[in-house]
C-alpha cells in the first residue's frame, strides 16, 4: 500500500503543522509515515554553549530530553493514526566538529546561528542526502517550506528535493511550519511564508509552487489538538500553557481556511436551531397576525492546513 511521507525535522512540526491533515488521512485509510530526521540521542560530555544551557533550561526533561521527546512524538503520530520512523541525527545544538588538541567545538552555539549559514564540518546534510526514502512506495512527499529558516528544516527539505528529484520523480508538498508561518501574520499576510515563497523565486528559479489549502473535518482537528497536547515536556518553551497553545493554533487554522470560504453568514437555508423572533400581536380571538422569522446561528468556524505544491518549469 502507497503512503503519504510526511518529513518533519524537529520530534514535533509535522504533528504542529499538518496534524489534521494527517488524522483525516488515516481516517480515510490512508497510509501514513512520519519520518523526523533530528532525532538522535546526543552524546555525552558536549561542551556547554549558550544554546545548549538555554534549552535546558526550559525545557522540562532535563537529561532525557530527547528520549521523552520521543516518546511524545510516537504517542501523538498514534493518535493521528500514523507511522513513526525516528532517524539518528543529531539536532543542530547537539552537532559538533573537531577543533584544535581534539576539542569538540559547537557548530551551532547560539540561536542567531541555526538561522544562519550551514556551518563548515556539519555532515547532517550530507548524511541525510546520502539517505534512501524510508518508505519506497511514497506516492507524495511532505516537507517544510522553511518558512522557519532553521538550518534543520532547510536540511530537511533539500532531502526531499532529492528524494523526489524536485517533484519530478515523486510529487513534492512543501508545508507551512506552525508556529513559524504565523508569526507577524494578520489575516491573510504571513510574512515568513512571503519572504521563503520570494527566495524560492531568487534562489530556485525553475520552480513553480502553488497553493493548497486543505479545509479539515471537525474530527481531523480535534485528533490534531489531542496530538498536541503529547508535547508536554515543551509546551511552555512555544506558548505559554495548553490554553495558549489552542487559543493560537485554532486562530492560524481558522484564518488558513479564508480562501475557500464560500458564506459570508448571509443569507441562507433555515436550519435547524436558531432563535425565533416575533412581530405582530395576538389577540384572546387569535386576531393577530404573527410573523416569525428564523435567525440561524453563526456557522461553526471552519479550520484548514496550507500546502504548496512543487512543479518544474
Amino acid at each position: 500500500m502507497s503512503c503519504h511521507l510526511f518529513i518533519s525535522p524537529h520530534l514535533d512540526d509535522v504533528v504542529l503543522s499538518c496534524g489534521g491533515t494527517i488524522a483525516n488521512l488515516t481516517l480515510h485509510h490512508e497510509r501514513v509515515v512520519i519520518v523526523t530526521t533530528m532525532a538522535g540521542e546526543p552524546p555525552v560530555g558536549l561542551p556547554s554553549t549558550p544554546l545548549l544551557e538555554a534549552v535546558r533550561a526550559r525545557w522540562q526533561s532535563g537529561r532525557n530530553l530527547l528520549a521523552v521527546r520521543r516518546m511524545e512524538d510516537a504517542h501523538a503520530a498514534h493518535i493521528l493514526g500514523a507511522q513513526i520512523i525516528h532517524l539518528p541525527i543529531y539536532e543542530s545544538i547537539f552537532r559538533m566538529a573537531p577543533g584544535a588538541g581534539g576539542v569538540r567545538v559547537p557548530l551551532y552555539p547560539n540561536e542567531a546561528s541555526v538561522y544562519g549559514d550551514m556551518q563548515q564540518g556539519d555532515d547532517a546534510h550530507i548524511t541525510l542526502l546520502e539517505m534512501a526514502c524510508p518508505c519506497e512506495d511514497a506516492a507524495i512527499i511532505y516537507a517544510p517550506l522553511c518558512a522557519d529558516t532553521h538550518i534543520d528544516h532547510r536540511i530537511a527539505r533539500d532531502w526531499a528535493l532529492k528524494l523526489t528529484h524536485s517533484g519530478k520523480l515523486i510529487p513534492l508538498r512543501f508545508y507551512e511550519e506552525f508556529p513559524a508561518a504565523s508569526v507577524g501574520a494578520s489575516g491573510s499576510s504571513r510574512p515568513n511564508v512571503r519572504y521563503a515563497l520570494q527566495g524560492y523565486r531568487m534562489n530556485f528559479p525553475p520552480y513553480l509552487l502553488s497553493l493548497v489549502v486543505n479545509v479539515l473535518p471537525p474530527e481531523a482537528v480535534q485528533a490534531k489538538f489531542d496530538a498536541m497536547r503529547c508535547y508536554q515536556s515543551h509546551v511552555g518553551v512555544l506558548w505559554q500553557d495548553i490554553a495558549a497553545m489552542e487559543q493560537q493554533t485554532r486562530t492560524f487554522m481558522n484564518v488558513s481556511a479564508s480562501p475557500t470560504t464560500t458564506s459570508s453568514g448571509g443569507t441562507g437555508p433555515l436550519r435547524g436551531t436558531g432563535t425565533l423572533r416575533g412581530t405582530g400581536t395576538l389577540g384572546a380571538s387569535g386576531g393577530g397576525s404573527p410573523n416569525y422569522s428564523v435567525v440561524p446561528p453563526p456557522p461553526p468556524p471552519t479550520y484548514a492546513e496550507r500546502f504548496w505544491n512543487v512543479t518544474m518549469e
